[in-house]
Order: C-alpha cells, then structure tokens, then sequence
C-alpha cells in the first residue's frame, strides 16, 4: 500500500498466499488468498493502533453479495453483501478467514523466509 490508511479493527484485507505459507497459515483450504483483520498487522512495517481523540464516522460499503475493492493503491478490503450487513466479519464464503494470531505467525514465518534471501531489502 501507497498511501495512509485508517482500518477499524475488524476490517478484513484480503492477503495472497503461495504454496510456501501453507504450512504456517494452518488449516486453510488449498487457496489463492485469505481474509485477515487489520489488527493482525499491528507492529509491522510502522502499523499502529491509534486513539480516536473525537467522534469518527465510519463508512461501510456493503454489496449485493460478498466483493473485494481495491483502496489507497493497492489494499484489497473486504465487503460484506447486504444479507450480513455492516460490519459483520466475513464466514468463509468465498474466501477462507484466518484468524489474527494465525495471520501474525504466517507473517513471522515469511520474515524468517525474506530474511534468509541474501541481498534482501524489504
């Protein structure tokens, strides 16, 4: 992602996975993706929780059906369709939901991986 952006959360992104994560995402279906809340990337690459110091309004897309949209240049985000309405977290429907503990050891497990690469740079 490009540009800053503020998640609830419970937000889920969805993430790509290759063959290598399986092993570290745990019980997942053979998938090209899983959904994971925004507060599994707490501490990484300078995402932080904040305070909300005044009232926020929230803004929740909510589709037809289930849809990922593409936000800030390059985060896919989860939308509910309108049958589980806003801010419901997603049940696998189209795509398998990987808890934040489980999210957070598939991201150690592939910092391990890139900091074995010789000439890496994140």
């Amino acid at each position: 992602n490009c540009d800053d952006l503020a998640l609830l959360p419970g937000q889920h992104l969805l993430i790509d996975l290759g063959p290598e994560d399986m092993a570290a995402a745990g019980e997942l279906p053979d998938a090209l993706g899983a959904l994971i809340p925004a507060e599994a990337l707490e501490g990484m690459a300078g995402v932080r929780r904040a305070r909300i110091a005044a009232p926020l309004q929230v803004v929740s897309l909510v589709f037809a059906e289930e849809e990922i949209v593409w936000a800030a240049s390059g985060v896919l985000l989860h939308c509910p369709s309108i049958l589980r309405g806003p801010g419901s977290a997603p049940e696998g429907e189209t795509f398998p939901r990987m808890t934040a503990a489980a999210a957070r050891r598939l991201f150690a497990a592939r910092a391990q991986e890139t900091a074995a690469l010789p000439g890496w740079m994140a």
